[in-house]
């Protein structure tokens, strides 16, 4: 009889793996975490692109697939897609990516030795320079290496000299080479595309980014079936309440109520909507909500005339307050609703947490579900 017996242990920080050992056929494996996550990231990194072609923006890859793609159960952080090309057409999108693809692929044929080189070891020298680029190019798929632009003295040096030798011989790119590399660019951006659009259209939830003229991203998440709503949520978080990564936790909200959501850092002005969850700080947004129904999370303190307008609307009103009250919000809040109770307020402590609330977000869908 076989045996498998997991002896071991931990690798790299933020990184785990576990070896098994078959006693009976003397095979030893590994699952490496570090594995598993890049293709989980690298999936995620191409629907990325698919649901948002403008990109990210620099520097914001990392952020923006923990916040809106990673899945609920991990909790690994990331700066990059841990990919140089996948963390470029990311941050960049699709157009910027095109066409630096399509450049390094002209250099390429460009700079191909041809049957007809001549000259004393040229073909050799040449084909040492394009490997150390290709070399470079390979690493970039395992890493984010190609941002440091230390590390492009070489491969770019190497680029140089190839474009210098070319022109020294008064090459010029011929059609058929220029076909190759329009085709071959062609066929890699579909590839990639196509098979962002496969992830996507598997995913439970629908996400839709609207760039907006502060260069601020608005997204809108629904569940699949519900993508349709033309009365979506509005909800502007509060690091302080929800923490940095509160995407993880609208995306949950969506999934398990079924809503439709706006998330933004301020009131839009478009599209109007009739329901809004505001969070902490998010409360000097109130002027200018006009909606039936309002959600306060862990509302901050304010100033009194600010306050009584929340109890003036219009508006069928839910206000969460943490049950541990560390900054006296809670207190200052219920001592507000005492005057004011009626058949459209409703003020709730939520069980076991301070200001920040993901500890207890369970009990935050339920409270929030059959609005």
């Amino acid at each position: 009889m076989s045996e498998c017996r997991r002896v071991g242990s931990e690798g790299q920080k933020g990184q785990s793996y576990n070896i098994h050992i078959d006693i009976s056929e003397g095979i030893c494996w590994s699952e490496d975490a570090s594995v598993g996550n890049r293709l989980v990231l690298w999936r995620s990194a191409l629907q990325m692109a698919v649901e948002n072609p403008r990109g990210f923006g620099g520097g914001n890859s990392g952020e923006a697939y923990m916040q809106w793609y990673q899945p609920l159960e991990m909790t690994a952080g990331y700066r990059t897609m841990v990919n140089s090309y996948l963390t470029f057409l990311v941050e960049q999108g699709w157009l910027v990516f095109s066409l630096a693809l399509l450049a390094f692929l002209f250099l390429w044929f460009w700079t191909a030795p041809r049957s007809d080189s001549s000259g004393l070891g040229y073909r050799e020298f040449s084909a040492g320079l394009r490997a150390a680029v290709l070399a470079f190019a390979v690493s970039g798929m395992f890493s984010t290496v190609m941002e440091e632009p230390v590390l492009w003295m070489i491969p770019g040096g190497c680029g140089i000299a190839l474009a210098f030798l070319a022109a020294r011989n008064s090459r010029a790119l011929s059609l058929p080479r220029i076909i190759w590399a329009a085709g071959s660019s062609a066929i890699v951006v579909a590839a990639l595309y196509g098979s962002g659009l496969v992830w996507s259209s598997q995913d439970p939830l629908h996400r839709k980014f609207r760039h907006t003229a502060s260069s601020e991203a608005m997204v809108e998440l629904a569940p699949r079936e519900n993508r349709s709503s033309a009365d979506p949520w509005l909800i502007i978080p509060d690091s302080a309440v929800m923490g940095k990564i509160h995407g993880k936790l609208i995306r949950r909200l969506s999934l398990e109520t079924g809503k439709a959501l706006l998330v933004s850092a301020t009131m839009p002005a478009y599209p109007k909507t009739t329901h809004a969850i505001l969070a902490g700080r998010a409360i000097e947004e109130i002027p200018n909500f006009e909606g039936s129904t309002l959600v306060l999370l862990n509302p901050a303190t304010t100033e009194a005339n600010l306050a009584g307008s929340v109890f003036s609307l219009k508006a069928q009103k839910l206000i969460l307050l943490p049950d541990l009250d560390e900054d006296g919000r809670t207190a200052f809040w219920e001592k507000l609703a005492e005057n004011a109770v009626g058949k459209d307020l409703r003020v709730a402590r939520i069980e076991g947490v301070g200001i920040q609330v993901d500890w207890g977000w369970d009990k935050v869908i339920e409270s929030i579900k059959d609005l």
